[in-house]
């Protein structure tokens, strides 16, 4: 990054006067006996003060700074002046001189009026188009343009020239390259510059004339040209040199779309302020050397990327207010978007943008959600909005969100406490299309906040959001009542809600336009304590403790012993209803693997939601594998830890306004007139025995195939294996009878999390941190079952022990989790038989199950799992020798558990 530089010297022989309205002081400059004077005076002060300064001045010439030559003190007309030589400001060429003991700075020092020093006459112009700073930031590229960003005074922007020459090695001349030669004086009017293959290695400055506009027809005012050489020397495009990546994103430039098409991107793209910190350098993002880190090598790839994507909307998240105003948003103005910025609450200088293409929309309206106020228990005092058009806090939490919600918050102090700690925020934008007869377009964009355990505060957000969406949109209906076709909604950002344990409550609100109190996210809010919470990084690389005083304070919270009985699900949450009238559906149907790839996690974060009774998805960029990607991200030439999102959606036709159509819902209640349905997307339950792929977005079909009461194949950390819901008595019937296997014989249940343990099992003899230490893992414990544990009937009775497995599989403990209960499970093989590491070895079984989830090759080690008694206290007994039997008996014995013998 390079600032202004001063080439050549057109202001030597004037007098240039910056006077900032407002401002006490202005700034008198000058060459003075061959040196540069500036001159700080007070506004109000007498002309007779700075004029005794300048004949001081005059009178010493050879006093100032020595790197003034005699060549230049040979052209200056106020060298070699006479001490006695008079100093004066006279009202023109022909006029008197100003009388200085009356006469004030700011009425003295103006345009058309003379300076003179001696012999000497300068013409004074004030205020002339100024140039403060000249920056072209970041790394130079070649296919990537350099954007130089001017700090003006006195000027417009767009009256500014652009001249851009390059310094090609060996030759020591600049050359002129790009611009339309013919515009008159040599100025040109581009003001990017795209590095080509011939300029790697070359040197690439710009220079700027600042210009000012005339009135009136007039021709424009230029003022004195400054300099900036871009950062270092050209160099070719990361994605086409060696290296671990073999993927471009996007592979290639992609072609604009036309309506009805719409290209959306959704894109996290880390922020420079959580790159650069030890823990990212050295541990999240210890693969990548540091160099590639830097701002000024990530920042212009991210404008490159974005370029490339031809998007009509850009939603971004995680961007450095610094990268906005300095890159960002010139460059992608230059290419034809306008763009807003919102920063996150508190201290951090980050927070989203959203730019949308200027030729097809314009910005209508525009809303800042702030969570904090949003869920403010009281009315705080009324004030004006700012001019980013933030929600104020009106009125009571029951008045805006109803009395439920207040009555919930009321109860859960600790969410209550965190609701106003977290720093997110939502930017709401009304687009209107250019075209009337194109849909306006309600933009929400956000990211959302990350702790394992604050599930519940992503879901409140996601819910809060769409309802202000639709109040907003409620509110601004007027400014778009002349379009065709109704408003409709495109719900982006970063949710930090991956498919790991299953559909997150943020998703399946969304998805299905409901959520039960008895959501299983619901339950994993429990826990959560901001001053348990601890400043770490989640799993996604996301910073917690970032939002501004009151940060978490101490280490994680732990997870309860498993001895704690839970509280019933139910009273952890509450139903909530979609504001908008019909569910969303996620684009790409939430079937990336990912979307955040780091060291430790994968896990898809990042979302485009649209309405569909409006749009349709109809392409999808697809999402590199592991080997395109050759290494964890951010690399040398994918300059975030998460990928883009890109989605080409269609209007769909006949969706025109009328009259007394239905709009969005503020009450977040279910609307009469228009029935809520349930999403069945994503790959439903097809033809039993149909085989698919072990995947998180699997999940769903999964486990609504188990609460139907049927069997599914599925893989565990060891076997393949058998589930039906261990709560159904008609499915665990169904397991005993795909298996084959005689109801005497017990089978174990697969539970989510440790958190459900003391649901089912009495575990309070055991040793604290015993189960967390063999769970997740390929060990099924052996403890008393609980009188009351919520299972079926007939599974496993007449037994009064319990095998409990919480297997190392992502796949099945999301689909527990989603079903919201333990899965009976069993080997997937007939009663007998040779267990199975593969679907192909029980083929004959799968007609009789819903679906088969495959996952590829398990391993060689048919065992299974390690089973281990541990009802009596103090003691354990292997029942079965399985996978990790000498790691398990270790661990037993660390936590002095005496080995005994097995019952026969």
């Amino acid at each position: 990054m390079a600032s202004a530089e001063q080439p050549r010297s057109d202001e030597a022989h004037k007098v240039v006067v910056k006077s900032v309205p407002g401002e006490p002081n202005m700034t008198i400059s000058l060459t003075v006996g061959g040196v540069q004077r500036h001159l700080q005076r007070p506004k109000e002060e007498l002309l007779e003060k700075p004029l005794a300064r300048l004949h001081a001045n005059l009178s010493a010439p050879g006093k100032g700074k020595k790197h003034k030559g005699r060549s230049q003190q040979a052209t200056d007309p106020s060298s070699a002046q006479p001490a006695s030589a008079s100093v004066a400001v006279l009202a023109g060429l022909t006029q008197p001189s100003l009388d200085a003991s009356s006469v004030t700075n700011e009425a003295a020092w103006v345009t058309g009026h003379i300076l003179q020093l001696g012999e000497a006459r300068l013409p004074i112009l004030r205020n002339p188009p100024l140039i403060a700073k000249l920056d072209v930031y970041g790394d130079a590229f070649v296919g990537i343009p350099l954007v130089p960003v001017p700090q003006l005074l006195f000027a417009d922007e767009d009256a500014c020239s652009w001249e851009w020459e390059v310094q090609r090695p060996p030759a020591s001349v600049w050359t002129r390259v790009g611009g339309d030669p013919a515009c008159s004086a040599g100025r040109g009017v581009q003001r990017t510059y795209i590095p080509t293959p011939e300029d790697v290695g070359a040197l690439v400055r710009v220079r700027c004339t600042p210009g000012r506009r005339g009135k009136g027809g007039a021709a424009p005012t230029w003022g004195e040209a400054a300099l900036a050489v871009a950062g270092g020397r050209v160099q070719p495009h990361p994605a086409t040199q060696p290296g671990p990546a073999k993927v471009c994103i996007p592979p290639a430039r992609l072609e604009a779309t036309v309506p009805p098409r719409l290209r959306v991107v959704s894109y996290n793209i880390l922020a420079d302020q959580y790159a650069a910190t030890e823990r990212a350098k050295s541990v999240l993002f210890g693969h990548c050397p540091e160099k590639y880190l830097r701002p000024m090598h990530r920042r212009p790839l991210i404008l490159g990327q974005l370029l490339e994507f031809q998007a009509d909307i850009l939603c971004l998240q995680e961007v450095d207010e610094s990268a906005f105003r300095g890159l960002l948003e010139p460059g992608l103005r230059d290419a034809g978007y306008s763009g807003v910025y919102t920063n996150k609450l508190g201290k951090v200088a980050e927070g989203e943008a959203a730019f949308f293409r200027s030729e097809r929309y314009e910005l209508a309206a525009r809303r800042d959600v702030d969570f904090r106020a949003a869920f403010l228990a009281r009315r705080e005092a009324d004030g004006p909005e700012d001019a980013a058009g933030s929600m104020a806090t009106r009125s009571p939490l029951s008045e805006r969100y109803g009395p439920a919600l207040a009555a919930f918050l009321e109860a859960h102090p600790s969410l209550r406490e965190a609701l106003q700690r977290v720093g997110t925020v939502a930017q709401l934008l009304l687009l209107r299309p250019r075209d009337p007869r194109h849909a306006p377009l309600c933009l929400v964009n956000t990211h959302l906040f990350f702790h394992n355990d604050a599930p519940h505060i992503r879901t409140l957000h996601t819910w809060a959001a769409v309802k202000e969406a639709c109040a907003f949109l409620q509110e601004s209906a007027d400014l778009v009542k002349d379009c065709e076709l109704e408003p409709t909604l495109l719900f982006c950002g970063d949710m930090n809600s991956d498919l790991n344990d299953g559909i997150p409550g943020a998703l399946q609100l969304l998805e299905t336009g409901q959520l039960g109190a008895d959501y299983w996210d619901w339950e994993a809010g429990v826990d959560f304590d901001w001053h348990r919470t601890g400043k770490n990084k989640g799993n996604s690389g996301d910073e917690i403790g970032e939002e501004d005083e009151g940060e978490p304070k101490g280490g994680p919270a732990p997870l309860p012993e498993a001895a704690a009985v839970r509280p019933d699900p139910a009273a952890c949450g509450l139903d909530l209803s979609l504001a908008w009238p019909r569910p969303l559906r996620p684009a790409g149907d939430l079937q990336a693997p990912f979307s955040n790839y780091v060291s430790g996690y994968q896990g898809l974060l990042d979302y485009v939601w649209y309405d569909p009774a409006a749009l349709e998805c109809v392409d999808v960029m697809p999402t590199p594998s592991a080997a395109e990607l050759g290494s964890f991200l951010p690399s040398r030439s994918l300059p975030s830890d998460h990928l883009p999102v890109v989605f080409d959606l269609s209007f769909l036709p006949s969706r025109a306004r009328a009259s007394g159509s239905q709009g969005p819902r503020v009450d977040g209640g279910a609307s009469p007139e228009s029935p809520r349905c349930v999403s069945t997307q994503g790959p439903p339950p097809t033809s039993a025995g149909g085989v698919r792929p072990a995947a998180l977005h699997a999940v769903r079909a999964a486990a609504a195939a188990l609460a139907g009461g049927g069997v599914v194949a599925l893989p565990t950390d060891t076997l393949y294996g058998l589930a039906a819901s261990a709560r159904d008595e008609g499915g665990v019937a169904r397991l005993y009878a795909v298996k084959g296997r005689r109801h005497a014989k017990p089978v174990a249940i697969a539970l989510a999390d440790t958190r459900a343990l003391p649901r089912y099992v009495t575990a309070a003899h055991l040793p604290p941190g015993l189960v967390g230490a063999l769970l997740p893992g390929p060990v099924t414990l052996l403890l008393e079952r609980r009188a009351d544990a919520p299972l079926a009937p007939g599974l496993n009775r007449g037994t009064a022990s319990l095998g409990v497995r919480i297997p190392d599989s992502a796949f099945v403990r999301a689909v527990a989790r989603q079903l919201g209960g333990a899965l009976a499970l069993t080997s997937a093989n007939a009663s007998g038989q040779t267990s199975s590491v593969a679907v192909t070895e029980f083929q004959q079984l799968w007609p009789q199950c819903e679906a088969v989830y495959d996952d590829g090759v398990l391993g060689t080690d048919r065992t299974g799992s390690t089973v281990v008694d541990l009802t009596r206290p103090g003691t354990f007994s292997i029942i079965r020798r399985g996978a990790g039997v000498e790691a398990v008996c270790d661990t037993l014995r660390a936590f002095q558990l005496v080995e005994g013998v097995a019952d026969e």
